[in-house]
């Protein structure tokens, strides 16, 4: 067969059988396969459909060369394909005829492809009303169901643009199928185009402007045109023996008012009419309004199975028929007088020596006629008659019912009791001689004659025989009627019924073989059964329909009571959507979910299993969710819900599912970008993959996917002028991580902090690329800092606007942790995103002792009070104004967490000033990390009374992200520092 390539895997084991068609790169195949008989319909679409379009591509400017016509190619089959899988989801509602499978492979040129579609067997209205014709009946299915096709393409969000007969096909069940390519999504079709392709003689009028968009109304003109068609007698508007179709359908376009289709009546004329209105404002709207009104036209109107157009009968006489076998007549009595005298001489010796002979034998032979003509024997069927396929039980009832009444209608002629022969045996009897002697009559007269008493007896015997017969027959009729000829069903109940299956069983003493029992719709539409037993099964029905289920006898048979009927529906499918499996926390648990439409049960059925058949269970469970525990690592798991509580499972009731340990990422970021490739690092949890897939897409731009082995990637791009959009993915993540690389990035490097010799910390980076409008701030933080709110108290620094990208923080306490980040800010204070290395740590110098202003510490305390130290610690007074004169007695290190804490520092002279300096309480926790830093400006004079300063030392409290607050415990120190000198510390403990 021409250009049929055997593809694998779509064909494999498929035989071609015959090629149906082939034009216009478009050709189907009949096939069959060889290991289950199976048969199917095979597409194939040679895109482009010859090379001459690749020529007039590269001609016309419109692609540089082969490669480029051939990734355009490469687009437009992927949207066959799309449309294609749309097409094979529609086909669920049992209205679409989708495909069953696909395939495409390259062309032999190298340039375009090869697109195999593979559907089941069918065909289309086309060739099928070229050997059909088209009854009034099955034109009104016709219309209804490809009313409901369009409904289902709408409830999808589809409309059909290309409703043609090649489009429209007939199922072996008797529906008709809308199907192949013509999808457009109803979202965006004031943006979509009308292939050129799809306009012809049943697209609307206003389809023919290149410029022009579909309406939602085009796919109800090609279907009312459909039927104008079916019922004008398969020709267009306009069209007659002076007009050609191209003329007509030119007519057709101009809004000329359509002609009466010929052989519709007036009412659905209008029907049809409305739907082909040239302006789409008068059509119907919906194809649920098409719908209704066919609908209501077969209600109102007695719509029978007859032909539309009535077959034309030629006036001719007929031939007559010779009769190869001519019909034996029944025997008669001879007519004497009608023979020949010299016949009668030479047939009959001279009676005149023996006239009693004579009459004797004359009178016999008329009763053996009598007797052989009256008593008529049923003809019984010759086996060269017989049907060979008959019952042989079975007898010629009409045969035998019509020589009975014949007998019955001869009977007046039968002899009576008495002795005188009928008038036909007398005119057979031979005339006596004209003068006869007088001994001859004196014989007669005065001697009986001795014949007459034997035919007598031959006469009653011949009646009684006759009787008995008759007897005989009416019982044998009557035995006949009653074991044979009536047959009678004394139910007929329904045994089982599915949304496309009813069991129904007849309850009777007869033999099956005499009944035929048979399924039909409110359309007429019949079905056959298939019967085991006294059972019959009726397939391939639709859902939620009312059947109606009747009997009728076979050959001679009839029913002795009226003929049994049943009306049963069909259940309707609870249509499954939406199923999905979440993992949970553990490695092995699920949840399994799902959205329903249709009949709910009482309790859901669900089956799982691995794929091999292995370690099944079944729960049953109610909601709309259930959780399964302990599946296997590494294992496909089929997942079913399954048929329960007459509730029959449609649509995506089965999904599969591979058990993958939980893959976790998070932190996905720009690390650093050098010229335009970008380093990407990110963080993975406790399971590790065996690799990452990183993707990288942008518009313009072919995908960018690479494999790596660890939690990093670089990724090579052409600018950084787009927008890109980076994912990674390992199999066991729920979902890909993803980060958004905006174009011309503000990118950052070598952000780094250092002390200068008075101990401030100077913290500088570098901009190779980028700029942020409302310039730079640093923010920082202690590393082991309290936490307020649930995380750290940071400070912001803003940067100079000088144009140097450096900072200089002063006055932090010794040997703390900081957290430096570089911020960039927009024009509204807003935070910018910021690529490549923005934060940074560092820990400030060892402290420095604080010696300005002429300051000399003080003694130790005198009189047991004070130690060696000039700092010392006491319960702060209860009251608001105190000074150091109300720390006479209780110098303690040990406190409890509900007590505040004092402290007073002594010196023993200092300068007096007048200068601000920078005061500063710094606590440490146990390990000597910075927690806290209270700090604040002062008057260096006004920090002493009496050569002491007195304060608070600040708690070591934190707040959670609910406002509590808490108390920690352990050892502190408490530190005081002056413009960045450590002044005085002392530790103490909370308990």
């Amino acid at each position: 067969m021409s250009g049929l390539k055997m593809i694998s895997p779509l064909l494999d084991h498929m035989i071609a059988e015959k090629e149906l068609s082939d034009s216009n790169g478009r050709s189907f195949y009949s096939l069959r396969n060889e290991m289950n008989g199976e048969r199917f319909l095979l597409k194939r679409m040679c895109i482009p459909e010859s090379d001459t379009r690749i020529r007039a591509l590269i001609l016309s400017g419109a692609y540089p060369d082969e490669k480029s016509v051939h990734e355009y190619y490469g687009r437009l089959v992927n949207d066959i394909q799309s449309e294609l899988e749309l097409a094979k989801k529609l086909s669920a509602s049992g209205c679409y005829a989708g495909p069953i499978a696909w395939q495409s492979i390259t062309a032999d040129s190298g340039v375009g492809f090869e697109l195999y579609i593979l559907y089941p067997v069918s065909v289309c209205l086309s060739e099928y009303l070229s050997t059909n014709a088209m009854t009034g009946l099955r034109a009104l299915n016709l219309g209804i169901d490809l009313c409901d096709a369009l409904s289902v393409c709408r409830e999808a969000g589809y409309l059909h643009q290309n409703l043609r007969p090649e489009n429209v096909f007939f199922m072996p069940n008797g529906k008709f199928l809308l199907g192949d390519l013509g999808l457009t999504a109803l979202e965006f079709l004031q943006y979509a185009s009308i292939p050129e392709e799809y306009i012809g003689p049943y697209s609307a009028p206003e389809m023919s402007d290149i410029a022009a968009t579909p309406n939602p109304t085009v796919d109800i003109y090609s279907l009312g045109m459909l039927l104008y068609r079916i019922y004008n007698g398969n020709h267009g508007p306009f069209e007659d023996e002076s007009t050609n179709a191209a003329m007509a359908d030119k007519l057709r376009l101009t809004g000329k008012p359509l002609p009466t289709p010929l052989y519709a009546d007036y009412e659905l004329a209008g029907i049809i009419l409305k739907a082909c209105a040239f302006s789409p404002d008068e059509r119907y709207q919906t194809p649920e309004a098409l719908k209704q009104a066919l609908v209501l036209y077969m209600q109102r109107n007695a719509v029978s199975d007859t032909l539309i157009i009535p077959p034309i009968v030629a006036d001719i006489d007929p031939v007559p028929l010779i009769d190869e076998e001519a019909e034996e007549e029944p025997i008669r009595m001879t007519d004497v007088d009608s023979l020949d005298e010299n016949f009668k001489q030479s047939f009959a010796p001279d009676r005149s020596g023996a006239g009693d002979e004579s009459v004797t034998e004359t009178v016999e032979d008329a009763d053996s006629e009598i007797s052989s003509a009256v008593v008529p024997v049923p003809a019984q069927p010759t086996s060269e008659s017989a049907d060979p396929e008959a019952d042989p039980d079975q007898l010629d009832l009409d045969g035998f019912l019509s020589s009975i009444s014949e007998y019955i209608e001869d009977s007046d002629e039968l002899p009576s009791d008495e002795s005188e022969p009928s008038d036909d045996a007398v005119e057979s009897v031979p005339d006596a001689p004209a003068e006869p002697s007088r001994d001859y009559v004196d014989a007669i007269s005065e001697e009986p004659d001795e014949s007459e008493e034997p035919e007598k007896k031959k006469s009653r015997l011949l009646v009684f025989s006759v009787v008995a017969a008759l007897l005989v027959g009416i019982a044998l009729l009557g035995y006949f009627l009653l074991n044979w000829y009536f047959v009678e069903v004394s139910e007929l109940k329904a045994v089982s019924s599915t949304p496309n299956q009813i069991i129904v069983e007849l309850v009777t003493d007869d033999s099956v073989d005499y009944f035929n029992v048979t399924c039909s719709d409110a359309y007429g539409n019949t079905y056959a059964a298939i019967r085991s037993g006294k059972q019959y099964c009726f397939n391939d029905l639709r859902e939620n329909t009312s059947y109606t289920i009747s009997v009728e006898t076979e050959g001679y048979h009839s029913f002795s009571a009226a003929a049994p009927s049943l009306t049963e529906s069909t259940a309707e499918y609870t249509t499954i959507s939406n199923m999905s499996v979440t993992r949970l926390n553990s490695d092995g648990d699920v949840l399994l979910s799902f959205e329903h439409k249709g009949p709910v049960p009482a309790q859901w059925s669900l089956s799982y299993a691995k794929a091999d058949g292995t370690d099944s269970h079944t729960y049953h469970f109610d909601g709309e969710s259930y959780q399964i525990n302990g599946l296997e690592l590494y294992e496909t798991y089929i997942f079913t819900l399954s048929d329960t509580d007459g509730c029959f499972m449609g649509g995506e009731n089965e999904y599969h599912y591979n058990v993958l340990p939980i893959i976790t990422t998070s932190n996905l970021k720009v690390a650093d970008i050098s010229g335009t490739d970008v380093h990407l690092t990110w963080d993975c949890g406790e399971n590790v993959p065996s690799s990452w897939t990183v993707t990288c897409t942008a518009d313009g731009m072919e995908d960018i996917a690479l494999t790596t082995d660890h939690p990093e990637a670089t990724v090579a791009l052409p600018d950084l002028t787009n927008d890109y959009l980076f994912s990674v993915f390992a199999a066991g993540m729920e979902k890909e991580e993803t980060l958004l690389l905006n174009a011309s990035p503000i990118i950052v490097s070598d952000l780094s902090a250092q002390a200068d010799a008075d101990g401030n910390i100077i913290v500088s980076w570098n901009a190779p690329a980028g700029e942020p409008v409302g310039g730079w701030c640093i923010s920082y933080c202690l590393k082991y800092g309290l936490l307020s709110e649930g995380k750290p108290t940071a400070s912001l620094v803003l940067c100079p606007a000088d144009g140097s990208n450096s900072v200089t923080i002063s006055h932090l306490p010794s040997n703390a942790a900081y957290e430096f980040t570089l911020i960039a800010l927009d024009a509204d204070n807003g935070y910018c995103t910021i690529y490549g290395t923005n934060t940074t740590e560092f820990v400030t110098p060892e402290s420095v002792a604080f010696d300005g202003y002429n300051l000399l510490p003080a003694a130790p305390y005198a009189d047991g009070y004070a130690t060696s130290q000039q700092i010392g610690l006491w319960k702060k007074p209860d009251k608001d104004e105190w000074d150091f004169r109300d720390l006479v007695t209780g110098l303690r290190t040990v406190f409890s967490t509900d007590e505040q804490i004092a402290f007073c520092v002594e010196i023993e002279s200092c300068g007096v000033s007048t200068d601000t300096v920078h005061l500063m309480y710094v606590l440490r926790d146990g390990d000597g990390h910075v927690i806290s830093v209270d700090q604040r400006e002062l008057v260096w004079d006004s920090i002493w009374f009496e050569r002491r300063h007195c304060g608070t030392v600040p708690m070591p409290v934190q707040t959670d992200t609910e406002g509590n607050a808490t108390v920690l415990t352990g050892g502190f120190t408490f530190e005081l520092y002056i413009n960045g000198k450590l002044l005085a510390a002392k530790g103490f403990t909370i308990e």
